[in-house]
């Protein structure tokens, strides 16, 4: 179902035990001494992505078993199936796995892709709130502009994050619900990152979208319109 998406969890796993192996030969084996340059790409790089090759197909079965799960859920009815996918995508999202990944891989649209969108903008505020807090400002811009994944070593750090991730994740999943937020599986888990959830839920209601196709989607234009104008008249 998701195959090939566990590839960035493997990829860490794997970066992680060259690492390791890198400092032992430094330590113990002086790093090979003059012979280096041949046998560091050689031993360590062939070895250790050997290996990757080799725990590829395991690492990769844990998310089609995610994937799976969450295919489960859309077969709930709509008010606990846009809750549970709410609460599910906002833990996925500070999380190597994709969310876009598995919306693809099980085609998850319609109202189950605005409730992942709605769990993932759910997580980002409250990372966005916490940040303003304690990081600088360009931290705070960075997760404002869609770096939650950044976020990781903070959060694993202090999972009792996860339980304001998915209560609040569960409050607001009720929107979508009651105002029928709906998104597409390109969508689904990219909350508010580029405005693609937004505008893709205001492009799927007739009237939204005539005023998107009429009205907003000339904005883009002007403004770069303009400020052609203006650097042509500087130069």
């Amino acid at each position: 179902m998701a195959f090939g998406a566990g590839d960035v969890i493997n990829a860490m796993i794997v970066a992680g035990i060259a690492v390791l192996v890198i400092w032992l030969v430094a330590k113990y084996l002086n790093g090979f001494g003059a012979l280096a340059i041949i046998l560091s790409p050689i031993l360590i790089g062939g070895g250790v992505g050997l290996l990757g090759h080799t725990i590829a197909p395991y690492v990769a079965s844990v998310t089609t078993a995610i994937g799976e799960f969450v295919a489960m859920l859309t077969a709930l009815q709509t008010l606990p199936m846009v809750i549970l996918l709410a609460m599910a995508y906002s833990c996925l999202i500070v999380t190597p796995i994709s969310t876009v990944g598995i919306a693809l891989a099980i085609s998850l649209s319609g109202l189950g892709a605005g409730a992942a969108a709605i769990g993932v903008v759910s997580t980002t505020v409250i990372i966005l709130i916490n940040s303003l807090q304690v990081n600088s400002l360009g931290t705070s811009v960075a997760v404002f502009l869609g770096a939650m994944k950044g976020m990781m070593p903070s959060i694993f750090k202090n999972p009792k994050m996860f339980a304001a991730f998915t209560s609040t994740a569960a409050i607001s999943s009720l929107a979508v619900k009651f105002f029928n937020v709906q998104g597409t599986p390109t969508s689904a888990g990219f909350g508010w990152i580029g405005m693609v959830a937004p505008i893709q839920s205001m492009v799927m209601h007739g009237s939204d979208s005539a005023f998107m196709n009429h009205a907003v989607g000339v904005i883009p234009g002007l403004i770069t319109g303009s400020w052609y104008q203006f650097w042509w008249a500087w130069l």
